[in-house]
């Protein structure tokens, strides 16, 4: 996706320049994006809640929460920390 890809243009920018002139910029973005990214995961947990479909709506919260599952992109370590987490470990509990 383009959010993933943008992410991933930010990490290697910020690896290959630590001290670059726009790493505020570029640390700026990257947590938008992330957050954006963690939203994506919630709607889809929504959506799937809508339906009656706990298995994807379960599946979508865990990848919002940032949690390791097998099969997926290794994208979770994006996600870990945002306040789209947060809102996902929540729901997760309370299933």
């Amino acid at each position: 996706s383009a959010i993933l890809q943008g992410l991933d243009q930010f990490r290697a920018y910020l690896q290959s320049f630590p001290t670059g002139l726009y790493r505020a910029e570029a640390e700026t973005a990257s947590a938008e994006l992330r957050e954006l990214l963690g939203a994506y995961h919630l709607m889809l947990a929504d959506y799937y809640a809508r339906i009656d479909n706990a298995e994807g709506e379960r599946l979508h919260l865990e990848l919002a929460a940032g949690h390791a599952l097998p099969g997926q992109r290794d994208f979770v370590e994006y996600l870990r920390g945002t306040q789209a987490a947060a809102k996902a470990e929540e729901r997760l509990a309370a299933l």
